[in-house]
């Protein structure tokens, strides 16, 4: 061996940790209250900026560990405290339990029942370019009601078959724009239901960042989001049926109903779906209740974390076979990502204490950004702000990007007389559609990635001209849809 193979290879492990631990716990020592921000107000912005570092370079548990304990020590709160109001936050309970409903649907094989049902709809027989997108279109659904992993693998299992069996070439561009196109079906439907994952995640930032906002108007969301979401998946096909024109004449034969084996569906199935549609129309009923009514009151009183315990109550109770449908403690084990978890803590505690007036931070980003955002119509200011979050969140982090304009929501929404929710519902939009190179996302980088089926190079192509598309449709089309339906409904 020679000596360069003997030297061990640098670990930049303890490194990050210095850097995190240095902007956490050590830098607003150095830094005194300046322009409107407060002592505290410094002390909360450096543990911000260890936080999106770390998040950025080491992964979401530690730095979230170590943001708990720094935020103890601002000034503002104990230590103590923050552990109590991070982990009694509704929204966390909620998302805490849902990840448990999830892994039960997902054990019971529910994510394929529906893929199944999808994919074998008589009019996908002869009509291709319908089959290829009814394909992609699973992986929307199944990423809505589960998660974008499942998707990808369950989605991407299905193509592989279909290209061995029908003789689609690595490289080639069908394979490229069904393998992606796969990607775009998760990413797009990855924030349409508001009390799943991230979109759940900046709803409740909102909400503890702007209290006197009230409660999201979940139904109004939905409406709002799901037609953008579906004309940009529509156009992404458009694209590839009509600019990139690939060969898939030998789909015209393809026997839909012998892709996808029956997917069986028993009692615990139909139990555990009817609870999962229950959990739906529990959040969404409040808002076509009148304020008297009884029913309203009682699903305002238990709030999401009452809902998502009901249902776990009835999971467990229930009893088909002599067994219960949920064994809580066996699939809570499997199913929770605390990583997520702990994120998820983090962000419900910064949210009101970024916005808290002692500390100043709203009052400076105002003055910060005036010159950039102020000064404009609603709409320009809209266009201006989706449109900057859309360009950055194709380059970094869609998280990080999210939390970090979500300041902005809170600074500006009332001084230009903007329904807030608007906004909210645009950044949701907005920081998801990150499609154009490999940092945009981990899904993206996946397919990239994928050297012995896809052309990287090639890939750029169809990344390029949707983000091109995406970008003239959503900042015209779809900020335009959002505000009307927001006008009409709210």
């Amino acid at each position: 061996m020679t000596e360069a193979t003997n030297k061990k290879k640098f670990d930049p492990w303890w490194l990050h940790f210095a850097i995190i631990f240095f902007l956490m716990f050590i830098v607003h020592y150095f830094i005194k209250p300046f322009s409107t921000l407060s002592q505290e107000g410094i002390n909360v912005l450096c543990i911000f900026a260890g936080l999106i570092y770390g998040w950025g370079f080491y992964g979401l548990l530690i730095p979230s560990l170590m943001a708990m304990v720094a935020l103890g020590y601002t000034g503002l709160y104990t230590v103590s405290q923050i552990v109590v109001q991070g982990f009694g936050n509704d929204i966390v309970i909620f998302a805490l339990l849902m990840f448990v409903v999830v892994g039960l649907m997902n054990e019971l094989g529910i994510t394929k029942i529906f893929a199944a049902w999808l994919l074998k709809r008589k009019f996908l027989q002869g009509r291709p370019w319908a089959f290829s997108a009814m394909m992609c279109f699973v992986a929307y659904v199944v990423t809505a009601l589960s998660n974008n992993f499942i998707a990808m693998f369950l989605v991407w299992g299905m193509w592989y078959s279909i290209f061995k069996s029908y003789d689609f070439k690595p490289h080639t561009p069908y394979v490229n724009l069904m393998m992606f196109g796969t990607i775009v079906g998760v990413t797009l439907g990855s924030f349409i239901l508001p009390f799943h994952g991230t979109a759940l995640i900046m709803i409740g930032s909102f909400q503890g960042m702007s209290p006197q906002s009230g409660n999201a108007n979940l139904a109004i969301y939905m409406l709002a989001v799901i037609p953008v979401t579906l004309l940009l998946f529509s156009e992404y096909f458009l694209i590839s049926k009509f600019l990139f024109k690939p060969d898939i004449s030998q789909l015209k034969e393809i026997d839909t109903q012998s892709l996808i084996g029956d997917a069986e569906i028993g009692n615990k199935q139909k139990v555990t779906i009817a609870v999962f549609i229950m959990i739906i129309l529990a959040l969404l009923l409040p808002t076509f209740l009148s304020d008297d009514n009884i029913l309203k009151l009682v699903l305002e009183k238990m709030g999401f974390s009452g809902i998502a315990l009901s249902a776990i109550l009835a999971l467990s109770i229930i009893r088909i076979d002599q067994k219960p449908i949920m064994n809580f403690g066996a699939i809570a084990k499997d199913a929770i990502v605390w990583d997520a978890v702990f994120m998820m803590v983090v962000i419900m505690l910064l949210s009101p204490i970024l916005s808290n007036p002692a500390t100043g931070i709203n009052a400076f980003i105002v003055q910060l950004l005036t010159p950039i955002l102020g000064g404009h119509s609603p709409f320009i200011f809209m266009v201006i702000f989706a449109g900057m979050l859309f360009f950055l969140t194709n380059f970094f982090n869609n998280m990080i990007m999210g939390f970090l304009f979500m300041n902005i929501v809170v600074a500006f929404a009332e001084p230009l007389g903007i329904n807030p929710w608007i906004l909210v519902a645009l950044l949701c939009i907005a920081m998801h559609l990150a499609i154009l190179t490999p940092s945009a996302s981990g899904q993206v980088g996946m397919v990239f990635g994928m050297n012995e089926w896809i052309d990287g190079k090639w890939l750029y192509k169809a990344t390029s001209a949707t983000f091109i598309v995406w970008a003239i449709t959503f900042l015209t089309v779809g900020i335009s849809y959002v505000r009307l339906i927001y006008g009409l409904f709210d």
